[in-house]
């Protein structure tokens, strides 16, 4: 196993390999403050030098420069949106990055379990794999812990990695002290007008295999929330919107319809 220098002085050659799902933003784009906030958290024993950020084909790519080299990896997008090429292209640049001797530590922004393996690899192999917790991880969600057991160091909380200061602080001011159960009633059953029922069946067929929402329907549920809100959604709604709208795919709560 190879060993890395002990370097009491010197901080940490750190990569970042972000799923932009697990930021809960409106875009995957990330902004400086986002990389701010990630090298905060790391502290001054790592030291930020590359970011992977993994998008699937239909995702709005961005032009931007960042003041740290960024590499965006597109992913095709599969027919029941479980991200399984983006893991794929994780699983290999973490692989790669353990192997170079190029990085000490790498922070990986996901909480998806299929990684798991990857992550134990890299570790044996010497690097630093710690992962960062975000608004959009549930901390009672089982995948949570099983993936915290497995990063060396969770990181966090972070919330609203991809929003710049401003709408972070706008984001938690205006965040209600109860849930508009009502409003996310309305964006589910939206959600379920719209889609047609090879969609509907490709949804309950994820749920019935893994926790959460496929990827386009938890994205599509939170723009819909949103957009009846008219602000973000704060983690409570977010929980109560998922957990609603599971119990409304397999029939235990009637869903409502809009007229």
């Amino acid at each position: 196993m190879r060993k890395q220098p002990f370097l009491s002085n010197r901080p940490l050659r750190t990569a970042a390999l972000i799923d932009p799902y697990w930021l809960a933003a409106a875009s995957p784009e990330l902004q400086d403050a986002s990389i701010d906030a990630l090298e905060r958290q790391l502290g001054r024993a790592c030291r930020l030098e590359r970011i992977y950020l993994y998008l699937e084909n239909d995702d709005e790519r961005s032009g931007a420069s960042y003041r740290i080299p960024c590499t965006q990896r597109i992913c095709a997008r599969d027919s029941i949106g479980d991200g399984f090429e983006l893991v794929r292209a994780m699983d290999a640049d973490l692989q790669q990055l353990a192997a170079s001797s190029a990085f000490s530590a790498v922070v990986v922004v996901t909480l998806d379990d299929r990684l798991a393996l990857s992550i134990e690899r890299a570790k044996a192999s010497g690097i630093q794999v710690y992962g960062m917790k975000t608004e959009a991880m549930d901390e009672s969600d089982e995948s949570f812990h099983r993936m915290a057991r497995i990063f060396d160091r969770m990181l966090g909380p972070v919330q609203a990695l991809a929003l710049d200061a401003d709408q972070a602080t706008e984001a938690l001011e205006e965040a209600p002290a109860e849930i508009d159960t009502e409003t996310l009633e309305r964006a589910i059953a939206r959600w379920f007008e719209e889609s047609d029922e090879e969609t509907r069946d490709s949804a309950l067929e994820f749920m019935n295999s893994r926790r959460g929402l496929p990827r386009l329907v938890d994205s599509r549920l939170l723009y819909l929330s949103r957009e009846l809100l008219g602000r973000e959604l704060n983690e409570p709604e977010k929980l109560a919107l998922r957990s609603r709208f599971r119990e409304a795919a397999y029939g235990r709560t009637p869903v409502a319809e809009e007229h």
